[in-house]
């Protein structure tokens, strides 16, 4: 099997959602933004063209490769107002579906809360930490993921510092993601961050289920962002 080739790459960046797993698609958009993180997609994506081989360098310390075949990956279809449909990209519904394999072997990888939500596949729902550990091998820089609180109103100098890091560094791969909100982005969402200019005081983030990137002021826009989380160019490997 070879790599995926620097276009497949390049198309991760702006791949559609189906499913309740934004958390794989803005993760490996991030990572397909960043030069660092588009060498560790070669490494962990192999592909014969119609069969799929997928890497996780950090299963509970070890390196674990999933087999996905040609029929898997034909045959995964998402159901919409009891229509099914067959969506277009292979390489989203490879590591999809090795994220099925590897959750029926390793099942806590997924958080308890998690895996009581109604879902349509079993990949559906995580946090977008535990992926990027699991796929990269690096434990990812998060802030506020976990806590009870919904905006980084009280961390906002913190993760001001973090993007304007990011503004600096051009390798750097990172998420935003929503808790419960009462505004117009949705709750319990994952972005990644496509872009900080620091002079003009905006970041903007893409969205994969609407297909679209957003822009926003940056400390009102952070207010409105639950966590960060993801790597700078010296994180990754």
């Amino acid at each position: 099997m070879k790599s995926i080739t620097p276009k497949q790459i390049e198309s991760l960046a702006t791949a559609q959602q189906y499913f309740h797993d934004c958390y794989i698609l803005s993760s490996l958009g991030a990572l397909s933004r960043s030069p660092k993180g588009q060498k560790i997609l070669k490494n962990n994506i192999l592909t014969n063209g119609k069969d799929f081989n997928i890497k996780f360098q950090n299963v509970n310390g070890k390196a674990e490769d999933y087999f996905v075949s040609e029929e898997e990956i034909y045959n995964l279809k998402f159901k919409d107002n009891n229509i099914l449909c067959n969506y277009e990209s292979p390489i989203v519904k490879s590591v999809e579906l090795a994220m099925n394999k590897l959750l029926k072997k390793h099942p806590f990888k997924k958080p308890l809360l998690y895996r009581t939500m109604e879902s349509q596949q079993t990949f559906e729902y995580n946090k977008p930490s535990r992926f990027l550990e699991l796929f990269t091998g690096q434990k990812p820089l998060t802030l506020n993921e976990s806590s009870l609180s919904m905006s980084l109103l009280d961390k906002v100098h913190k993760a001001s510092e973090i993007l304007m890091k990011i503004w600096e560094d051009k390798d750097s791969a990172f998420i935003a993601g929503t808790g419960i909100h009462f505004g117009k982005l949705p709750s319990w969402h994952c972005f990644e961050i496509t872009n900080v200019n620091i002079p003009k005081n905006l970041f903007s983030v893409f969205d994969h289920r609407q297909n679209q990137e957003l822009q926003f002021p940056i400390i009102s826009g952070l207010i409105k962002f639950k966590f960060l989380t993801g790597y700078f160019g010296k994180d990754l490997k």
